[in-house]
């Protein structure tokens, strides 16, 4: 299992942070707009953003105050790359 799939399968918060990923469908998004479309807490998904980011899974490709994540380039919601 490589370091991309133990964030996603082989963590307590993985199967939040797939939902994030399949909610990343292209749109760059806020956690607050994550937020309402996986009615999770806001702050949440900001601390599971975070571990995404730091792992290569998601990018601000716009680092302004209404940046919005998205799937970083070769990652789905399954990690397969």
């Amino acid at each position: 299992m490589n370091p991309q799939q133990f964030i996603l399968a082989g963590t307590r918060g993985g199967q939040l942070r797939v939902r994030i990923l399949e909610a990343l469908d292209g749109t760059p998004r806020t956690a607050e707009e994550l937020s309402a479309i996986l009615e999770a807490d806001a702050e949440t998904l900001r601390e599971h953003l975070v571990v995404l980011e730091a792992n290569g899974l998601v990018v601000v490709p716009d680092r302004t105050d209404a940046a919005g994540y998205v799937p970083a380039e070769g990652v789905t919601a399954g990690a397969e790359e």
